[in-house]
């Protein structure tokens, strides 16, 4: 049985494809949550300022904190990587690898 040469481009190149579609999508997801975040700080940075600020309460989802802090955005220590919070009503947790020689080098 001989391919047509559509069928073996469609074959090889579709999975490619749709594997960049896929990774574009999430980065664009991924820079909307940055610049909420972004957004909310900044609003904060304002209202601080403010003589009667605004009471109610900022939110930042799980979400956007993960991808804001995994964007390289925040300076972390040196020797603390993958950091990643989850939250539970009156709960967060933090979770992170930390290697302790790297972090108290040059200390």
């Amino acid at each position: 049985m001989k391919l047509r040469p559509t069928l073996v481009v469609l074959t090889v190149l579709l999975p490619a494809v749709l594997v960049l579609v896929i990774n574009l999508g999430v980065k664009a997801a991924d820079n909307s949550l940055v610049a909420s975040v972004e957004k909310k700080i900044e609003h904060i940075q304002q209202n601080a300022t403010l003589e009667h600020p605004d009471e109610k309460p900022t939110e930042f989802t799980e979400q956007e904190i993960n991808v804001y802090i995994a964007s390289g955005r925040v300076k972390l220590p040196q020797g603390v990587q993958s950091v990643r919070f989850t939250g539970e009503p009156d709960l967060v947790t933090g979770n992170a690898r930390v290697d302790f020689d790297e972090l108290k080098a040059g200390r």
